[in-house]
């Protein structure tokens, strides 16, 4: 792995999140080109298999975290508080967040649209190939050309 991407490629969880029901599940990486303001990722065959090997070699939900804050312990605004778990599916070649739990924090921050998209951390090739998934994030601000539905 060469690199680590946060806040790459985002996802507009819903405008309606008015109900007691924020989603349950959703797409973190469409198949194939995934663009983003620093280029393209790519999630293929390779990555599929790859991303699921390592989350089962693991063996923990993956987490939501708040803007990123969880990636970086020396950051000031460090923050290791979790706003949702999930675990992940594969459908049609693409990977979805699914069962997706949110803590109280998490609900209320969609609710009120302090934050309401997602944006996964993961680590890629040379040629941008997505090859593990870290976590993801609720965000504000995604670096996505186009937010993925």
């Amino acid at each position: 792995m060469t690199g680590v991407s946060e806040r790459h490629v985002a996802a507009l969880l819903s405008d309606d999140l008015s109900g007691d029901n924020p989603p349950t599940e959703f797409r973190e990486f469409k198949a194939g080109q995934n663009d983003t303001l620093e280029g393209p990722y790519f999630f293929t065959e390779k990555s599929a298999q790859m991303v699921i090997d390592a989350r089962n070699d693991w063996g923990a939900d993956c987490m939501i975290d708040l803007e990123h804050l969880s990636t970086n312990k020396d950051s000031p605004n460090y923050d290791p508080d979790a706003r949702g778990w999930f675990a992940l599916e594969l459908r049609g070649g693409e990977l979805w967040a699914v069962n997706v739990r949110w803590t109280p924090d998490g609900v209320e921050r969609l609710k009120s649209k302090k934050q309401k998209y997602i944006s996964p951390a993961f680590y890629f090739s040379e040629t941008g190939e997505i090859e593990e998934l870290f976590n993801v994030a609720l965000v504000a601000m995604p670096k996505t050309k186009q937010a993925i539905a």
